[in-house]
């Protein structure tokens, strides 16, 4: 599928979707945090992206964002106005620390904590190699037409997010015997980017990162009684106390991002997720962005997210078993060996990746 072709100039359009305005000294207010349809409240990706270009309007040029942790504390409203509240915690040689407050009607929202590097030769160079798996092309060749209308449009559908996000994802077969615990997934803003600075891509790259992690913890589900998306009770659910409850809902509790290097988001990234643990009404997600035109790791990302489920309507269960264990077992997952490439001995300067360029 080309790129998106027409008059808008989406860069300014990224820019204005990202960044917050200044109304004092380390004080940044927004209006226009996005509500995506049928959720329960504002995209989290969006506060991310908005905290952290606040936090990026107060540290020195030759600084670039090498990872950020965050909490969302309460949720958020769309009609209310946002502020962030920087804290310059630390500015060093070589690292800079930033604390944003985000607050709507005075009450903390969101916190994040963002540290800077200045970009230095390096001694050490190796990640995790990318996985081979079919293109963004071959994905959309081996689906359906109905997936393949899918696939071609927005992520978002007709949302009123002006900025075209779409995602192709790899189809894996779900077995109820041997429960999948990971994802990958292709995903790109459809539009074109000249122009727009290396720090917006990282931004962007943030917002990415927030559409589909945390849904990973809900893989080993898919097929099996847990995931039955019936809101009624069925005869067939009475056998199972797990399929006597329905899903409610999901919110993300925090969210993590390391930055390896920066890419173009036009361009096709393949998101690897995986969830390694859920509990106690928690799910642990992890996720690696890699590019599609060198294969290096763009980001690692983290994120414990909130899942609710409830009784069906007419159930007589509880969560607990007589003997009070749950009534969702516990699943195992095998996880593959890793697959590295790189050196682990000083590098030549042609090899060593300029984070500041695309």
């Amino acid at each position: 599928m080309p790129v998106a072709k027409d008059t808008k100039n989406y860069s300014q359009v990224v820019r204005s979707v990202l960044t917050p305005q200044e109304f004092g000294k380390d004080l940044y207010r927004s209006t226009n945090l996005w509500k995506p349809y049928g959720t329960r409240g504002i995209f989290g990706g969006h506060i991310v992206s908005q905290a952290l270009m606040a936090a990026y309007q107060t540290v020195a040029s030759e600084f670039g964002l090498n990872s950020l942790h965050s909490y969302f504390v309460l949720p958020a409203k769309k009609d209310i106005p946002t502020e962030y509240y920087v804290t310059r915690e630390r500015d060093g040689r070589t690292f800079a620390t930033r604390t944003v407050h985000t607050k709507q009607n005075g009450a903390t929202i969101f916190v994040i904590i963002c540290s800077f590097q200045r970009e230095e030769m390096s001694h050490i160079s190796h990640q995790t190699k990318m996985p081979d798996t079919p293109t963004p092309d071959e994905v959309l060749e081996s689906t359906t037409d109905s997936a393949k209308k899918f696939h071609s449009s927005r992520i978002l559908g007709d949302s009123d997010l002006p900025i075209p996000i779409v995602n192709r994802t790899i189809h894996i077969d779900h077995d109820p015997e041997n429960p999948i615990a990971s994802r990958l997934s292709w995903v790109r803003v459809n539009c074109d980017l000249d122009g727009l600075e290396p720090l917006y891509h990282q931004a962007m790259t943030v917002f990415l990162s927030d559409f589909l992690l945390a849904k990973t913890g809900l893989f080993p589900y898919i097929t099996s009684l847990k995931g039955n998306t019936s809101t009624s009770l069925t005869e067939s659910d009475k056998e199972s106390p797990e399929a006597q409850f329905e899903f409610q809902f999901m919110v993300s509790l925090d969210h993590s991002v390391w930055f390896h290097n920066i890419r173009d988001v036009s361009k096709w990234m393949l998101y690897e997720m995986e969830t390694t643990w859920g509990d106690n009404g928690r799910v642990l997600c992890h996720g690696r962005l890699y590019s599609s035109i060198d294969g290096s790791l763009i980001a690692s990302t983290s994120q414990e997210a909130l899942c609710r489920y409830r009784p069906k309507a007419g159930a007589n269960v509880t969560f607990k078993n007589q003997d009070g264990t749950s009534v969702f077992p516990p699943a195992l997952f095998e996880r593959p060996a890793p697959k590295y490439c790189g050196k682990l001995s000083p590098v030549p300067n042609a090899n060593i990746i300029q984070t500041s360029k695309l």
